[in-house]
């Protein structure tokens, strides 16, 4: 079984205003993220919003995203769906164009942990890359303990775990017992790395992508307080934009760098021309001039 490791930015989809995915700014966004270093991409998950496109662009952005990246690139393909049969559908179509991984959210409805079992049992069965289970418990409550985990990271071709949860208690556990974690808050990345996750996906890794592959580095080499230090920073950036829709914040400092992903798809609301502005105040305020300056 592989193991992903290190930082892995979830990128968001730029689109036109009908859903269509635009490939010329997504290939300078993998451009620009490359060469600043990250190891790799996650691919049409909740920042790419890949549950509101449909399954062709979904197929196409996948496309652009393994065709964009260099050989030794992880790039993991998120294949949650409605339907089980769909989901194997996008996994068979990833491992066709040549993608590491691929990864799903819980199914919609789920309720308890032996829905959870049979669905993803089934995906991993039929997948030919392997899975991570997306932890998400905002989205789905249907994981009610450790043991949940345990038992899904323990079906046949599944790796680990996308991990976007604060139990960091959890995640240790699953780490004991041999998952591949990739975590997936952004503002606590070096406490998920002090206790053993292998890397981090996330959506603010394409905004600032040096800063977190600094404190990765940082983290890499045990140096500690330098990446408290280095965490700080982003939290702090994050700590701005959360006082707006998160995605499309980002998708406007995107736009600011020079990189138009266009607007969010519903039900996720874009931001006025006022709380655009609103928001470059608050970053200038408190020191990110940098963050939106062009790339």
């Amino acid at each position: 079984m592989i193991t992903i490791r290190g930082i892995l930015p979830a990128i968001p989809t730029p689109m036109d205003s009908s859903g269509v995915v635009q490939s010329v700014p997504l290939e300078a966004l993998i451009g620009r993220l490359y060469r600043s270093g990250v190891h790799g991409l996650y691919v049409a998950g909740q920042t790419g919003e890949g549950w509101q496109l449909a399954s062709a662009q979904r197929k196409r952005l996948a496309e652009i995203a393994v065709r964009n990246s260099p050989a030794h690139a992880q790039v993991v393909v998120h294949v949650g769906a409605m339907r089980v049969a769909d989901a194997i559908d996008l996994a068979c179509h990833a491992a066709k164009i040549g993608a590491t991984a691929i990864s799903s959210l819980p199914p919609p409805g789920a309720s308890n942990g032996g829905q959870l079992l049979d669905w993803y049992g089934r995906l991993a069965q039929a997948s030919p890359l392997p899975l991570y289970v997306y932890y998400f418990p905002s989205l789905s409550p249907a994981v009610r303990s450790c043991d949940d985990l345990l038992a899904l990271c323990a079906l046949p071709n599944v790796a680990g775990l996308k991990y976007t949860a604060d139990n960091l208690d959890w995640m240790s556990e699953t780490v004991r017992a041999g998952a591949n974690i990739l975590f997936g808050r952004d503002e606590v990345l070096a406490s998920a790395l002090l206790l053993g996750a292998h890397g981090g996906i996330g959506t603010f890794y394409n905004v600032v992508p040096e800063w977190v592959l600094e404190l990765y580095a940082e983290c890499q080499a045990e140096r500690w307080s330098a990446a408290a230090r280095a965490g700080e920073r982003i939290r702090r950036l994050i700590h701005v934009c959360l006082h707006y829709d998160i995605l499309s914040a980002c998708k406007v400092i995107l736009r600011w760098q020079g990189f138009d992903c266009g607007p969010v798809l519903s039900p996720r609301v874009n931001m006025t021309t006022a709380e655009e502005e609103s928001l470059r105040t608050d970053l200038l305020r408190e020191g990110f001039a940098e963050v939106i300056a062009p790339r």
